[in-house]
């Protein structure tokens, strides 16, 4: 096989968990017809790179599921009793546009029913706890312990307030 063979394999395999079930799993053909779009002198030395930096920072589906799987049986941010805490827990959306915080919130309620017996509507049941699943990074989840959550809640739409239970597969 030549370099740009090797390197088109190499991003659709890697990209390959991409949008699971929604759109049909990307072949090296499908990836050197998107390569095309450039002019045939850029073509290698942009795919040399494009390998470069997915492979430093595309999330495949199970490395998410794996990050949210410690994350959520996490001691430092859990405690002792995780089924606790993500009953407790509000698991906010407040996305305005696009589809990536959904995702992200689907795949840890998937997490939390597989591990914990937890469903989506069970969670939420006290407002000091909140987790946001920020768009368009890493999957880091931030865990804010909000006294005045009243007044700190109320920032937030409430057509834009959602549970783990919206969500549920």
């Amino acid at each position: 096989m030549s370099e740009r063979d090797d390197l088109l394999a190499a991003v659709a395999n890697t990209i390959s968990s991409y949008r699971t079930a929604e759109i049909v799993v990307p072949t090296p053909a499908h990836v050197d017809t998107w390569l095309n779009q450039f002019t045939p002198a850029s073509q290698l030395p942009f795919l040399r790179e494009f390998v470069h930096v997915i492979a430093q920072r595309y999330l495949s589906r199970a490395g998410v599921t794996t990050f949210l799987e410690g994350l959520a049986g996490n001691a430092a941010l859990v405690g002792q009793d995780p089924v606790d805490f993500w009953r407790k827990a509000n698991v906010l959306q407040i996305q305005a546009n696009g589809q990536s915080q959904n995702e992200m919130v689907a795949l840890l309620a998937d997490v939390l029913v597989r591990r914990y017996g937890v469903a989506g509507h069970e969670c939420g049941r006290e407002k000091n706890v909140f987790i946001y699943p920020p768009r368009n990074s890493p999957p880091l989840l931030l865990c804010t312990y909000m006294t005045t959550s009243a007044r700190s809640i109320g920032a937030i739409p409430r057509q834009k307030r959602r549970h783990l239970s919206s969500l549920s597969r």
